[in-house]
């Protein structure tokens, strides 16, 4: 076999070997990465602008924040059923809702809970939802029901 013929198979295959190497490890990295990601929250807070004072707000926020929750409390994002719930000024209908859920200790007493988006943790729901339909549900005092099940329920 000619030398130079030798030299050129063997660069191609080590140039071959090398990308097989480098593909595998970006899957590995990739598969690591989203591991992290599916396991991992954000605390994410933005300021009103980016003034000083508005700035220094945004830190104040988020060291109340990072004080407020105890070393002993579990915070996770899950999906969590909730049941019809009537504030007098607005209503949420029952079912599965998206929830930021913080369990203190062992979690075994009373709980409370709020709507963090749209924003009805504060006192009266001044909050508006992205559409007049969700808008009417909450606020509009319409209860959700199937004709069928009332049937059958004798309502």
């Amino acid at each position: 076999m000619n030398r130079t013929r030798w030299v050129l198979e063997l660069g191609v295959g080590l140039g071959f070997l090398l990308t097989v190497v480098l593909t595998l490890a970006m899957g590995w990295r990739q598969r690591v990465a989203a591991q992290v990601r599916a396991d991992t929250i954000r605390l994410h807070v933005l300021a009103n602008s980016d003034t000083i004072e508005d700035q220094l707000l945004k830190l104040e926020v988020r060291d109340a924040i990072l004080a407020a929750l105890p070393a002993t409390a579990t915070v996770r994002l899950e999906n969590f059923a909730f049941d019809a719930r009537d504030y007098g000024s607005f209503a949420l209908p029952g079912g599965t809702y998206t929830a930021l859920r913080v369990e203190v200790g062992a979690a075994l007493g009373h709980n409370w809970f709020c709507v963090l988006y749209p924003a009805l943790c504060v006192s009266g729901a001044t909050a508006e939802y992205p559409t007049r339909a969700e808008n009417a549900l909450v606020f509009g005092q319409y209860e959700v029901r199937f004709a069928l099940l009332d049937a059958l329920k004798g309502r």
